[in-house]
C-alpha cells in the first residue's frame, strides 16, 4: 500500500539533537538559526568566534558579540542562515536557549518507517483480539506482581524474531517541504490546578495551508510479506498465539486496514475527549479558550474519521501521550497504578491519570492551539 501522510496538527519526531543558544541570532522578532558548516568556511569567523566564545555563551551579550563578529567580516547573516523563525518569547519574557531538533538526513525533515509502523501496531493491537488478551492479562492481579518489563508483549505477540509485525515493512517518508517546518513553544498544561510548567521548543512539521498548489504532504509505502509470514507459520518460526487471521487479513486488505485503523482512532480519540473535559479552567479565560479549541478540534476529526472513504486520521511522534502509545485505556485500575509505578510513573493516582496535556501554540493567541502529532493517512493504491 501507498499512503500519504498530512499533518492536522503539529508533528514532532526528534533527532536527539538541539540547536543551542550560542546557534541562533535574535533579532528583534526574528531568530536566525546559522548555518555554522558555511560559517566556518568563512575567512577569519573562527578566529573571531574563539576569540569572543566567552562572551557568545553569555546569553544576555551573545547577539551581541555574534553582531559585531558579522559586521567587521561584511557578512549578511541571511546568507548564513539555515532558516528564520519568529522570535518566542516564555511566560518571564526571557529569550528562546534550546530548541529540540525534527529529524532529519543532510538537514531534510522526513517521517522514520519505524515512528509509522510503531503507530500502525499500537492500532492494529487496538483494533484486534490482541487487545483483549493483553488487557485480561493485565486484569489478572494474580499475575501482574511477577510481570517483568516486556513480559507480556514477548508472551502474546512473540518476540521480535517471532512477532507477526516482522513482516510487516514501512519505508521512511519522502522529505517534508522546509516550507511547513518550524519552531513552535509546547506548554505542558496540568489538568487538575495551574502549576506554572518549564515550557519546551521544538522543530514542528506544522499543519499550514499551501498557498502555491504544493502539496503539504509526505509518502510512504506499507508492504506486509504475507507470502514469508505463511511460510513461518508453517515452520513454527512465529508465535502461534500472535498467528490471527483477522490481523494478516486487515494488513493485506485495503478495506479491512482503513476499518480497523479508524476504529481503534474512534478509542483514542474518545479517551482524549474525556481528558480534555477534566480541564479545570479556575476561571481562567485562557484555560478556557484552549479548553474549548481542544474539544472542537477532537470534535471535527471525530466526525471526519467516520466521513472519510479512504483516509483516517493517527496519532504519531513525540509528546502524544500515553494512550496514543498503549493499549491501556480509562479507568485504570490501583494494580495497574502500582504497576506501572515500577516503570517511570510515579506518583500515581488512579482517579487523575494522566494529569497532564501538552499543547503546541501556533501563534499567542488561545484561539489557535493544537494537541501535537495528529495526521490523516490517505491510502492511494
Amino acid at each position: 500500500m501507498r499512503l500519504r501522510i498530512e499533518p492536522v496538527s503539529p508533528v514532532y519526531i526528534g533527532s536527539g539533537e538541539k540547536i543551542g543558544k550560542f546557534e541562533m541570532l535574535i533579532r528583534g522578532d526574528k531568530t536566525y538559526v546559522l548555518d555554522f558548516d558555511k560559517l566556518m568556511s568563512k575567512n577569519n569567523f573562527v578566529e573571531y568566534f574563539v576569540a569572543n566564545i566567552d562572551i557568545i555563551l553569555e546569553p544576555s551579550k551573545k547577539d551581541i558579540a555574534l553582531e559585531k563578529i558579522f559586521k567587521a567580516l561584511k557578512m549578511n547573516v541571511e546568507d548564513y542562515t539555515k532558516f528564520v523563525f519568529q522570535t518566542i518569547m516564555d511566560e518571564e519574557s526571557a529569550k528562546t536557549l534550546q530548541i529540540s531538533k525534527f529529524i532529519h538526513s543532510a538537514n531534510r525533515r522526513y517521517i522514520p518507517g519505524t515512528s509509522i509502523k510503531g503507530a500502525l501496531r499500537t492500532m492494529l493491537i487496538k483494533a484486534t483480539s490482541l487487545r483483549e488478551k493483553m488487557t485480561r492479562k493485565f486484569g489478572d492481579n494474580n499475575s501482574v506482581n511477577d510481570i517483568r518489563k516486556n513480559a507480556i508483549e514477548s508472551e502474546l505477540v512473540g518476540f521480535p524474531q517471532q512477532s507477526i509485525f516482522k513482516f510487516l515493512r514501512v519505508s521512511d517518508s519522502t522529505f517534508i517541504d522546509s516550507r511547513y517546518i518550524n519552531v513552535k513553544k509546547v506548554e505542558i498544561i496540568h489538568l487538575s490546578n495551574v502549576r506554572a510548567q518549564i515550557p519546551q521548543f521544538i522543530e514542528a512539521w506544522l499543519p499550514e495551508n499551501n498557498t502555491d498548489g504544493q502539496s503539504n504532504s509526505v509518502e510512504v509505502t506499507v508492504e506486509f510479506k504475507n507470502d514469508l509470514y505463511r511460510l513461518a507459520l508453517e515452520k513454527r518460526n512465529i508465535s502461534r498465539i500472535c498467528a490471527i487471521p483477522e490481523l494478516a487479513a486487515i494488513l493485506t486488505q485495503k478495506d479491512k486496514f482503513i476499518a480497523a485503523m479508524k476504529k481503534a482512532n474512534n478509542e483514542v480519540i474518545r479517551i482524549e475527549k474525556e481528558k480534555i473535559s477534566k480541564l479545570k479552567d479556575f476561571s481562567d479565560q485562557n484555560r478556557q479558550q484552549i479548553k474549548k479549541v481542544l474539544q472542537t478540534f477532537y470534535d471535527d476529526i471525530e466526525a471526519q474519521n467516520e466521513q472519510l472513504q479512504d483516509s483516517f486520521f493517527l496519532r504519531l511522534g513525540g509528546h502524544t501521550g500515553f494512550y496514543s502509545k498503549t493499549i491501556f485505556e480509562k479507568p485504570l485500575s490501583g494494580e495497574l497504578v502500582r504497576f506501572l509505578g515500577r516503570f517511570g510513573y510515579r506518583n500515581l493516582n488512579m482517579n487523575e491519570f494522566p494529569i497532564t496535556t501538552k499543547i503546541v501554540w501556533l501563534s499567542p493567541s488561545p484561539n489557535e492551539v493544537k494537541p501535537l502529532g495528529w495526521v490523516k493517512v490517505t491510502v492511494l493504491d
